[in-house]
């Protein structure tokens, strides 16, 4: 009786340091895990930080003025008699899309010889594909009569009643 309560008491012992072990062990390495997804974080808001000040750079006014003046040199502000109601433009007529017959035979080559019977036989597709869309109608810029064009970005933002 005295070695089964000793042997009870020792496999308990036993039993609760590895519980101990394992359990101390995966603090451990959520721990770890943690330090690491922190350290991840701190990068990406340091990375969030850089791409703001790049952002605000290259949003600044002056520099989208001059960048406007040099790859848009004919933009003027639209006029009223530009402007329209989506109801008054014309339907486009959809475009239906010319499919070409495959060739079933292949042309002799003379660096092989092809018997001349060979066919190459095409399989049927099983379903039919949408005929692509129809592309976007390009927008005009109509020059209105009265109206002087500007070349100014300040001179345009004047013109729609803000201010440089």
């Amino acid at each position: 009786m005295k070695y089964g309560l000793f042997l009870f008491w020792a496999i308990l012992a036993i039993t609760a340091g590895t519980v101990l072990f394992h359990t101390s062990d995966a603090v451990q390495k959520t721990q770890e895990e943690i330090e690491r997804l922190e350290s991840e974080i701190a990068e990406e808001r340091e990375s969030i930080r850089v791409l703001k000040a790049e952002w605000a750079y290259l949003n600044q006014p002056e520099r989208l003025e001059k960048l406007a003046r040099e790859y848009l040199p004919n933009l003027s502000p639209a006029s009223g008699t530009q402007l329209t109601e989506i109801g008054r433009l014309p339907e486009k007529e959809p475009q239906v899309a010319k499919q070409e017959p495959a060739p079933t035979t292949i042309p002799a080559t003379p660096a092989k010889k092809i018997p001349a019977d060979f066919t190459v036989k095409t399989p049927k597709p099983a379903v039919k594909a949408p005929p692509a869309p129809a592309p976007a109608p390009k927008a005009q810029i109509i020059p209105s009569k009265n109206a002087e064009p500007t070349r100014d970005f300040g001179d345009l933002l004047k013109n729609l009643g803000g201010s440089p």
